[in-house]
């Protein structure tokens, strides 16, 4: 996953669309928590269902993500 996201520009029309609810973004651009959702599901971590796409994923949704109740707990 590494090799494949190293150097893509960052996708500001993806994360304007994503915004904007209309269509997804560019494939070979990413913005942040596109790109953390599939660094995450590509290493085994299932933050989200599999099914639910990564251009989808808002930054907020890792706060909702029941994984990553340990991390904040242990943050506060």
């Amino acid at each position: 996953f590494n090799k494949e996201a190293r150097g893509q520009p960052y996708d500001w029309k993806g994360i304007l669309v994503f915004a904007l609810a209309v269509r997804a973004g560019n494939n070979s651009k990413q913005f942040c928590s596109e790109f953390a959702s599939r660094f995450y599901k590509r290493g085994g971590l299932m933050a989200f269902s599999k099914y639910y796409n990564s251009d989808r994923v808002a930054p907020a949704n890792f706060l909702m993500s029941p994984i990553f109740d340990r991390i904040w707990a242990d943050g506060e």
